[in-house]
C-alpha cells in the first residue's frame, strides 16, 4: 500500500505531455483511456487525459503531471488522495473521496477530473508504465517527460509557430489553393481511421476476456480459503486479467496448475482454444489470454 508522502528527488517522476503543434485534437486519446479503465463504459468524459480545443490551429492533450509536493493531496478535505511512493501516481481512494472537486481546483494543469457516473476524482495513472494514449496517439503528439521545462518548451515552439501557420492559412484562402491542405487532412483521417480501428479490435477482444473472466470468477470462487480474499476478489473487475484474480488467490504457480487441472476434470475450462463444442459454454484460459502453465 503507498503512503501519503511528498516526492522527493529519488523517484522515477514521469509524466505525459502533448506537443501543441502535432495535436490536432482528435480524441483518440481520451477514447483509448476510457476505454482502457472501464470494462463497460466508453465515454471520454471518463477519461483520465483531456484535450482542449483552444482553437482551430491549437489543440493540446492534458493530464496529471504528478507534482512534487501536490496542492491536489493537501486540498482534499477527506484525504482521499494519496501518492505513490514510486512515482508519485494519485492513488483516489473511492471510499473517502465525496466528488468535493477541490482537488481539481487545486490543480492548475487541469490534471484532474471528475468521473461522469461515480462522481470520483480520477487521474491519470500511467497504465502500469505502458499508457495507451501515448501509444494510439495517431501524430505522435504525446510522450513521457520528466520535467516541467520539457512541457513548457513544448508549449513556447507551438506558440512561436503559431503566426506562421496563420499567415500560411489565410495565403492559401486567399488564393483558393486547397490541394495541399486537403492532402494533409486526408492523409490525418487515415491515420486516425487506422488507430480507431485498432482500438475497436482491441476493445472487442477485451470485451470478450471480461465476460469469460466473470464466468471464471465463479470457479475460481470456491479455491479461496479466506473471507478477506473473497471480498477481494468480489470487487475485482479483472481488469488486468486473470492474473489479477490469481495474484488475489495468493496462490503459487503450482497450486494454479492444480486447480487448472481439476477444472479441466470438472469440464468447467479447456485446455484448447479450438474446441468445437461451444454449446457448453465451456471457456478456455486461452480465451481470455492467460498461458496455460506447463507441467515441469
Amino acid at each position: 500500500m503507498a503512503k501519503e508522502t511528498q516526492i522527493t528527488e529519488s523517484h522515477s517522476r514521469k509524466f505525459i505531455v502533448a506537443d501543441p503543434s502535432k495535436c490536432t485534437g482528435c480524441g483518440i486519446c481520451e477514447w483509448v483511456c476510457a476505454s482502457e479503465k472501464s470494462d463497460t463504459l466508453r465515454n471520454p468524459l471518463a477519461s483520465r487525459i483531456r484535450v482542449l480545443r483552444l482553437n482551430c490551429l491549437l489543440n493540446v492533450a492534458i493530464a496529471c503531471r504528478f507534482c512534487k509536493d501536490a496542492p491536489c493531496v493537501k486540498a482534499c478535505p477527506e484525504k482521499a488522495i494519496i501518492q505513490s511512493d514510486a512515482n508519485g501516481v494519485l492513488i483516489v481512494d473511492e471510499r473517502k473521496c465525496k466528488g468535493c472537486d477541490w482537488c481539481i481546483q487545486a490543480c492548475q494543469y487541469g490534471g484532474l477530473a471528475l468521473h461522469p457516473d461515480k462522481s470520483l476524482a480520477i487521474a491519470c495513472d500511467l497504465c502500469n508504465g505502458e499508457p495507451k494514449c501515448v501509444e494510439y496517439c495517431p501524430e505522435e503528439a504525446l510522450e513521457l517527460v520528466s520535467d516541467d521545462s520539457d512541457a513548457e518548451r513544448k508549449w513556447k515552439v507551438a506558440l512561436d509557430k503559431l503566426p506562421s501557420e496563420i499567415e500560411k492559412l489565410a495565403n492559401v484562402a486567399k488564393k483558393k489553393e486547397w490541394s495541399q491542405i486537403l492532402a494533409e487532412a486526408e492523409e490525418r483521417a487515415k491515420k486516425t481511421s487506422q488507430k480507431l480501428e485498432t482500438i475497436n479490435k482491441r476493445t472487442r477482444t477485451r470485451w470478450t476476456q471480461f465476460t469469460n473472466i466473470a464466468k471464471l470468477k465463479e470457479v475460481l470462487q470456491f479455491e479461496l480459503d479466506s473471507d478477506e480474499k473473497k471480498l477481494a476478489f468480489e470487487n475485482s473487475d479483472g481488469v488486468n486479467g486473470l492474473e489479477e484474480l490469481f495474484a488475489i488467490s495468493g496462490a503459487a504457480q503450482d497450486t494454479i496448475y492444480g486447480w487448472w487441472q481439476k477444472w479441466i476434470r470438472l469440464g468447467l475450462v479447456t485446455e484448447s482454444e479450438t474446441r468445437k463444442d461451444r454449446k457448453k459454454k465451456i471457456i478456455s484460459l486461452d480465451d481470455i489470454g492467460i498461458k496455460v502453465p506447463k507441467k515441469h
